[in-house]
């Protein structure tokens, strides 16, 4: 049912005159083609949904705001100096590898930008990700997908820590490969570098001291162990 049998007012509405009538009286108004059917479209209206569209759909503001930001986290990362790698862990090296921008941003990332949500303590998921970026980053863009490359001065701790852990697990070399290839932890090489370091700095440590004892031990730490009994 039409409108016009809604109202009761059986009469065939001429359409052709009627566009001529609307046209006549909205001298402002566009005929245009759709189909079977003819459209009349307001240049002001259509001026307006055209600029609230690009308005809202301005993808090249938005990639301006993203260049910016990549641009000043990228900027610290490359000048920070936040981990060197001496042979363990300390507590806070996870949070002393990454500057303050990168971790504000995967916050942000993670959490949504309003302060409330942000936590006061750094996430491991946050540190995860963070470092991730940081042992991914490189100087200059490498033109050979199949051998990535890292910048030692920007080895951050979980990619070592995951590299010596899984050959230490497994002592599987294609493993720890695919690991590196896909930007987890340091390489099969790396991996027998610091082993390598790791030991002849004990040799070097028992010749000094002209005794052969366990690398784990400390000064100033009582140490008390009888065979047979696993070390903590």
């Amino acid at each position: 049912m039409t409108r016009l049998e809604e109202l009761n007012i059986n009469k065939q509405v001429n359409k052709t005159r009627l566009k001529d009538r609307l046209l006549e009286k909205f001298p402002e108004a566009q005929e245009q083609s759709y189909g079977k059917n003819s459209v009349l479209v307001f240049k002001e209206d259509m001026k307006n949904i055209v600029h609230n569209a690009v308005k809202t759909l301005n993808f090249s503001e938005d990639a301006l705001i993203l260049s910016k930001a990549a641009m000043i986290v990228r900027k610290d990362i490359l000048s920070h100096k936040g981990f060197t790698f001496t042979g363990s862990f300390s507590a806070q090296c996870q949070e002393d590898s990454l500057p303050s921008s990168l971790k504000a941003l995967v916050s942000m990332i993670l959490n949504g930008s309003n302060l409330k949500d942000q936590s006061k303590n750094d996430s491991q998921a946050k540190l995860t990700i963070g470092q991730t970026i940081v042992f991914n980053t490189k100087k200059r863009t490498s033109h050979s997908a199949d051998k990535p490359r890292h910048i030692l001065e920007l080895e951050p701790p979980l990619p070592i820590y995951i590299g010596m852990n899984v050959h230490a697990l497994s002592r599987n070399k294609t493993l720890t490969q695919q690991l590196f290839h896909m930007g987890i932890c340091i390489s099969y090489d790396r991996v027998m570098e610091i082993e390598d370091w790791i030991a002849t700095s004990s040799c070097e440590r028992f010749r000094e001291d002209g005794v052969v004892a366990p690398v784990y031990l400390r000064k100033e730490l009582f140490h008390s162990w009888r065979p047979g009994q696993p070390r903590s």
